[in-house]
């Protein structure tokens, strides 16, 4: 049996003699060269100094097996003191891509005393230029000039532009990063204009200043956080910041995370060159610049494709519809990681890809199997807590000594075993489960991202999909876990809103009437009631 992860990590964090790497270049390229510092610090149970000290250090593929393979011997480390080694690796070419290890032993004395290891994204060149076909012709509105200097690193044939008074209708436009000048200000109504007509944009990242600029092709404009995510201050601020990494893809399956998982969005590669004696940190977030919906309405016309920060408040890469054609935005920090980062250049050249052509572009996810509300993966991305209103709902498994607790309802809907006191921390062996979502919003993430209630005394949870053909109902199983008699309204497009009454403790299956393939859907209700599950179906 093996140990749990904690147990594991903290066997490695205690070690007497702790073996620590430093690399900020968690994703690199083979033939390319990374610049770790191992880090030794002797606490020895002994007391002991650490004598004839050896450092070996390998590079493990997934089967374990070293693919690279060092050694150097170190000076004496004496008791209570550290030591640090900066490395000059360089990966070996011919390596496919994949996840490496880079595993380190100390040795003092031909005795092993530390061992430690970091995880390594390794990519070919294949990884790359396995992206799909660019099918038109690239425009390129780039007055900063760092855009175009990583698509001539990636091969990408564009077209320079410096005005927007005729945009073929053969090609797509992409605006630079921090390159919403005025000029796009200006020219708001034609870049709309080409959107509408079935046009495709990519704006890549810009910061508040470009933003504004953005804004004014928008339907539903953006805000851009100042909130910096390395401002030490305390009680942190209830806003997202505007930089941030673990990114959360919420369409994983969409062209534009091709051969991207999650685990390659969590941080990537610095393009600095930084180290502890520099002044400042390491570029390693993916994002520089996410923004949020002005207008929470706003997301019945925007996909967003990737989000992060506490509550998933903050987008990092989103499309917005307008007419026949759409604008993909962006705030991830891609241009200045080409030729560094394998998997900021395979996103970019997958954003160009996408982007080139009309197929897949769609603002709504379809929806083929029914949706089990709070079960992530059949929600396939459709809601996203504070935009949609809808909230995930916890309940209590009371079983063992939890059994008799019984569950309390407070008026906002939490399902509390023994009272309305959560006792989280005290009670470790009672565990809530999700278990459904509630029309909880409209609401906004206060301290701790605590979900904050607005003045409205009903609650409304939305969503938009896609259905199959020939699809005409939807069946809602609704829960009311109080004690009182709840109602609760479905809207489906502009059809008649259908409202029923659920007696304390019920579940039941509500129908509503669909017209068409697209649909958005609204659930009105006290903030009690639970949707369990809605599915689409031919009536």
């Amino acid at each position: 049996m093996k140990p749990k992860p904690v147990t594991q990590q903290a066997k490695i964090s205690y070690q007497p003699v702790l073996l620590s790497w430093e690399c900020w270049t968690p994703n690199v390229y083979a033939g390319n060269t990374i610049n770790p510092v191992a880090h030794i610090i002797n606490d020895d149970n002994d007391f002991k100094d650490l004598k004839n000290v050896k450092l070996i250090y390998q590079i493990l593929d997934k089967t374990k097996a070293a693919v690279l393979k060092d050694s150097i011997s170190l000076n004496d480390i004496p008791y209570y003191t550290t030591a640090d080694k900066p490395l000059n690796i360089k990966i070996p070419e011919g390596l496919i891509s994949g996840e490496y290890i880079l595993a380190g032993k100390v040795m003092a004395n031909g005795k092993m005393v530390s061992e430690n290891f970091f995880n390594l994204f390794i990519s070919d060149k294949r990884f790359i230029t396995s992206v799909p076909v660019i099918q038109s012709s690239v425009l390129l509105y780039d007055s900063k000039g760092i855009t175009k200097k990583s698509l001539n690193k990636l091969a990408v044939k564009f077209n320079e532009i410096n005005s927007f008074n005729e945009i073929p209708k053969n090609s797509f436009l992409i605006i630079g990063e921090n390159s919403a000048d005025k000029n796009v200000a200006d020219n708001a109504n034609q870049l709309k204009n080409f959107i509408k007509n079935g046009g495709r944009v990519i704006s890549m990242r810009q910061d508040s200043l470009s933003l504004i600029n953005i804004n004014n092709v928008l339907d539903f404009k953006l805000t851009n956080n100042k909130v910096d995510i390395d401002n030490g201050v305390y009680p942190v601020s209830s806003l997202p910041p505007r930089n941030g990494y673990y990114v959360n893809p919420e369409r994983p399956e969409h062209p534009i995370f091709a051969g991207i998982t999650r685990n390659n969005l969590k941080v990537w590669s610095d393009y600095t060159g930084w180290n502890p004696r520099k002044a400042g940190q390491p570029n390693i977030y993916p994002v520089t610049d996410g923004f949020m919906l002005e207008d929470r309405a706003g997301v019945g016309a925007t996909a967003i494709l990737g989000n992060y920060s506490s509550g998933l408040q903050s987008i990092a890469i989103a499309e917005q519809f307008m007419g026949s054609g759409s604008i993909i935005l962006t705030g991830l920090d891609i241009a200045n990681r080409a030729e560094i980062d394998p998997v900021a250049d395979r996103i970019f050249l997958n954003m160009i890809s996408y982007a080139s052509t009309n197929e897949g572009h769609s603002p709504y996810q379809l929806i083929t199997s029914p949706i089990v509300w709070g079960e992530y993966e059949t929600e396939k991305g459709i809601v996203v807590d504070q935009s949609s209103g809808f909230l995930v709902n916890a309940t209590p498994r009371l079983t063992g000594a939890f059994a008799n607790e019984g569950i309390k309802v407070s008026k906002e809907g939490y399902q509390l075993a023994g009272g309305t006191g959560g006792r989280f921390n005290t009670r470790p062996g009672l565990q809530y489960v999700q278990n459904g979502r509630r029309p909880w919003g409209p609401f906004v993430q206060s301290f701790g991202g605590q979900p904050k209630l607005g003045n409205t005394p009903l609650g409304e949870g939305r969503f938009w999909c896609r259905i199959p053909n020939g699809q005409n109902n939807m069946t809602s199983v609704v829960w009311n876990p109080g004690n009182v008699p709840l109602e609760i309204k479905i809207k489906v497009n502009g059809l008649e809103e259908v409202t029923k009454t659920i007696k304390p403790g019920e579940k039941v299956a509500v129908d509503a009437p669909v017209d068409k393939n697209e649909v958005g859907v609204t659930y009105t209700s006290d903030r009690r009631i639970v949707i369990l599950e809605t599915a689409f179906n031919k009536k």
